[in-house]
């Protein structure tokens, strides 16, 4: 990266403030690291909450570690900073100082802290415009799937034993499989439509002449329409380890090594795809886990809402 010109940056998910689920903060991440190789300034990943990154992803080609105990609590070696589209934190950290900046002054402010502090500590869920071109070259830079990550990956690869398409559904808390804030749960009518509606798109997907023959692999927030769906079809497949598990990274903060392990696998199976297709239907939330999925690698990208390409 060259000689460094000053202090260091350190992206932070710990308990002092929400940031939003993996993609939301995968973007932040890159949009600070592009930032601190462009000034020459050093930078590093804090990321405990609510799982240890380096559980899943390592170092690549460029070395973001940093322990806990080597992140200063002292207000005269460092400045918190928080920043975010979707609401104004109070959040306060413990020993140091911290504000509230919007996301376009966010840049501005770590350029005046770098150089009076050692570290600026950066709180942030910021929607990043402009970085799909750098995004799968930026995230293999900084990471690799650990050993067990990467064991997990391969298992799967070989079930599949072939080319695939991928699906991503995202039910949030229709089903009732989680509580999720603005999320509203079906009747039981409700739920048999939409999973039979799903259902009959997957079988579309599935006869399109560029799919024919492939396994469909799909990914949802839903161990309900999971279960089912790899009950009703024989096409596609499911990643049965983890079919069972369902939780999200801005909401819960209890994560063992499965369910870390479930995010990672759906996301890196996925850009291992032919194609990948996001599927919206009726109350369903989009999300951006398909996208991120498709940008690492590349991959041919489809969304699909209420039936029609879009």
């Amino acid at each position: 990266m060259g000689e460094l010109t000053s202090g260091t940056i350190i992206y932070m998910a710990d308990e002092n403030a929400p940031l939003g689920g993996l993609c939301d903060r995968f973007n932040t991440i890159i949009w600070l690291y592009l930032h601190s190789v462009k000034c020459k300034y050093d930078f590093k990943i804090c990321h405990s909450v609510p799982f240890s990154l380096s559980d899943y992803l390592v170092p690549n080609e460029f070395n973001w570690e940093i322990n806990k105990e080597d992140i200063a609590r002292d207000k005269t070696k460092a400045f918190a900073v928080i920043s975010s589209n979707f609401r104004c934190p109070t959040h306060k950290i413990e020993g140091i100082q911290s504000k509230f900046v919007k996301p376009e002054y966010l840049f501005e402010t770590i350029d005046s802290l770098v150089n009076e502090y050692e570290q600026v500590l950066c709180y942030c869920n910021c929607c990043c415009m402009g970085l799909n071109q750098y995004y799968g070259e930026t995230l293999s830079i900084l990471f690799k799937p650990s050993q067990k990550l990467q064991a997990t990956i391969n298992l799967n690869l070989g079930k599949i034993n072939g080319d695939f398409a991928a699906t991503h559904f995202r039910f949030q808390a229709l089903f009732g499989d989680f509580l999720e804030p603005g999320s509203r749960l079906l009747n039981l009518d409700q739920k048999i439509t939409l999973i039979m509606r799903c259902a009959s798109i997957l079988r579309q997907i599935s006869q399109m002449p560029q799919n024919k023959g492939l396994k469909i692999l799909v990914c949802s927030d839903s161990s309900t329409f999971l279960k089912i769906i790899g009950n009703l079809l024989g096409f596609v497949f499911i990643v049965d380890d983890y079919k069972d598990i369902v939780k999200h990274t801005s909401h819960d903060n209890c994560f063992d090594e499965k369910d870390g392990l479930k995010v990672f696998t759906d996301l890196f199976l996925m850009s291992r795809a032919k194609r990948i297709y996001k599927v919206i239907e009726s109350d369903m939330y989009g999300g951006n886990f398909a996208i991120t999925a498709a940008l690492l690698t590349k991959v041919e990208y489809h969304v699909i809402k209420d039936g029609v390409f879009i």
